[in-house]
């Protein structure tokens, strides 16, 4: 538990260097590879449904690759965290639609936004290592989520975030998820 708590915090600030430092248009670039580098590989229905995130701290933004994919004809949508030790519930909301004040400094989507099943699921992460497990603010919002829509069908994890913010390897529990795919601002890495 010392470890990660340590390796958290210098994840953090790794992290908030990196997007100190990073080209202002950093993130609709990592949005342009998933758009079109990753998701144009996977068999997605013509309109896939897309699990994002609102980024808060030093996060990369998922927000420009939301817009595009509600052009495209895609629904996306926001995480509410509806208690301690559930999955994450995605419900409809795109960029420039009005939000909640969530939990932790996050946003959700307005009361009563329609409910849906991501196809995807866009992951915000402090690190990952070269197996795709992460590692997140402990919590174990996105493990419990990930595990229960794997057990129902298909979905597909995409962490974002920076390549100082991967690692050979970081600690793991028996209920942590490997992600899918990996975006940085230098390359995409498939798990």
């Amino acid at each position: 538990m010392a470890r990660k708590t340590a390796l958290r915090t210098d994840l953090r600030a790794r992290r908030d260097l990196a997007a100190a430092q990073a080209d202002k248009n950093v993130a609709a670039q990592v949005s342009d590879v998933i758009l079109f580098e990753v998701l144009a590989d996977l068999p997605l229905a013509r309109k896939a449904t897309i699990g994002g995130y609102f980024p808060i701290h030093s996060e990369m933004s998922p927000l420009p690759l939301l817009a595009q994919l509600v052009e495209m004809g895609h629904q996306t949508g926001l995480p509410w965290v509806i208690d301690v030790d559930v999955p994450l519930v995605f419900g409809e909301w795109a960029p420039g639609e009005m939000s909640a004040e969530g939990p932790f400094g996050t946003r959700v989507p307005k009361a009563g936004a329609a409910q849906f099943v991501p196809d995807v699921v866009l992951v915000p992460l402090l690190g990952v290592d070269a197996a795709g497990y992460r590692l997140g603010y402990g919590g174990g919002f996105y493990d419990r989520t990930l595990k229960k829509l794997r057990q129902a069908g298909d979905v597909v994890a995409i962490g974002l975030g920076y390549e100082c913010q991967l690692l050979e390897e970081v600690p793991r529990g028996v209920h942590d998820q490997r992600l899918d795919w990996m975006v940085t601002e230098q390359g995409v890495t498939c798990f």
